[in-house]
């Protein structure tokens, strides 16, 4: 893993290394669902409306 700080946005770049696609899938879905998480929830009033369509 690296990473660096600085003027511009934190950045880190990983590599991934899996047994099998599945596994790197599941690796995969938990870091975004990790990183959603983390984010602001943010919705506009339209996005809130197309939600509960």
């Amino acid at each position: 893993m690296a990473f660096r700080t600085g003027e511009g946005k934190p950045q880190a770049k990983i590599v991934l290394q899996a047994d099998s696609h599945e596994q790197l899938s599941h690796i995969l879905l938990a870091l975004n669902r990790a990183v959603m998480a983390y984010q602001p929830q943010a919705h506009t009033e339209r996005e809130t409306a197309d939600m509960k369509r």
